[in-house]
């Protein structure tokens, strides 16, 4: 399809927002909403069409992305609202987003997609599909956007994602194919924000990821790391720690860290036996965690990795991480000295050996020590002799 189209739905739009700029948003009504309505499906439709859709030339045009923003903060129609979302999407793209994702939060566009969200949330039958799709691109847009994390906490939209990640979780307990969608935003989330994560917390986050960690199957691997690395975002604080282990998250972290060290044979998991590696770090932070590890046994199970991997450098990851944790879980001990300032005297035992090489180092110290001994007048009468 030729690109003049979406020029002239791009130019469409920009008029009406021209038009209605003096507009309230609360005094419109439905019947004012046609002509947008048509206006974005049709968009939508031209760029789903196009087959080769230069996303960076169009996002060059100074006002379109500042079009779609305002539609989405203007426009409270749900279908407008979805085929806006759904255009934002289409620019976007799925793949090399980060100058893409720049143009739209330099427009205020997480600020816009947030109050959708919230909007969307407080209808009395929420549409799935819309909340999926702005919790998409609101996950694309997260790297480029530092405030992000204060904008979800000032709608009110973390619990809108433990909403949904609890339904994914219960529609298809054995699958969760779509948990991976508000379960990105929640990491995104709670990664900058300890605000973000104990409110996570009390909401019962932790509960909810312990369990989908323990449905997620062998099949599942990025579900499953990513919802790892979410536990381990929420575990950095102690309440949420305290919470991991009330609920047996050390028991479940242990035992399928084991399971995946039996298993795991040929080593095309490492990034999964890290992580759980990570997320016992965190869980024996807490005085609690330590005394529940050792009474579990994992200390030798620890001890038994680092054992096995020595020289194997694609090993190494697990190797610091399990060291990490065997020193958190160790006894401290002070040094034999009353004082930091006290000598310390320790006994040096040389072994007499028969090898010429061992000798060597005691001979030369023998020489050595022997030189400060003989005088000044027996090495002149050595020369003497050596002269004649």
């Amino acid at each position: 399809m030729d690109g003049s189209k979406i020029k002239n739905y791009f130019e469409a739009l920009i008029k009406h927002h021209r038009n209605s700029a003096n507009h309230s948003r609360v005094r419109l009504d439905d019947s004012g909403y046609g002509n947008i309505r048509s206006v974005i499906s049709r968009l939508l439709q031209a760029l789903q069409n196009q087959d080769k859709l230069n996303r960076d030339l169009l996002l060059r045009q100074p006002n379109y992305a500042q079009s779609l923003v305002l539609t989405l903060q203007s426009v409270p129609d749900r279908s407008v609202q979805l085929c806006t979302a759904n255009c934002i999407a289409e620019l976007l793209g799925h793949a090399n987003t980060a100058r893409r994702a720049q143009v739209f939060v330099k427009h205020g566009a997480t600020m816009a997609l947030c109050q959708s969200m919230a909007q969307e949330w407080r209808e009395s039958a929420p549409n799935e599909a819309m909340l999926m799709l702005l919790h998409q691109i609101l996950t694309k847009l997260a790297p480029k956007d530092k405030r992000l994390p204060a904008r979800l906490r000032q709608h009110q939209c973390l619990p809108i994602t433990l909403s949904l990640l609890r339904h994914c979780a219960l529609a298809s307990p054995g699958s969760g194919r779509q948990a991976h969608v508000p379960l990105a935003l929640l990491k995104s989330a709670c990664l900058s924000s300890q605000r973000n994560a104990a409110a996570a917390g009390r909401s019962g986050a932790v509960q909810q990821l312990l369990k989908l960690t323990e449905q997620c199957g062998r099949r599942q691997l990025t579900l499953l790391k990513l919802a790892l690395d979410t536990l381990i975002c929420l575990t950095r604080l102690r309440s949420n720690a305290a919470r991991a282990l009330g609920n047996g998250g050390l028991g479940l972290a242990l035992a399928q860290f084991e399971d995946w060290q039996r298993r795991d044979n040929r080593n095309r998991n490492v990034p999964i036996r890290r992580a759980l590696l990570l997320l016992l770090k965190q869980l024996t932070a807490v005085r609690a965690g330590r005394r529940a590890l050792m009474e579990l046994g994992g200390a030798e199970a620890l001890y038994q990795l680092c054992r096995g991997s020595l020289g194997n450098a694609e090993l190494e990851p697990l190797t610091s991480a399990a060291t990490l944790i065997l020193r958190q879980c160790a006894p401290r001990t002070r040094l034999p000295v009353p004082t930091p300032m006290s000598p310390h005297n320790v006994n040096l035992r040389y072994q007499q050996s028969a090898t010429a090489g061992s000798a060597l180092p005691s001979y030369q110290a023998d020489n050595h020590n022997s030189c400060d001994l003989v005088d000044n007048d027996d090495l002149d009468d050595d020369d003497d002799d050596d002269d004649d």
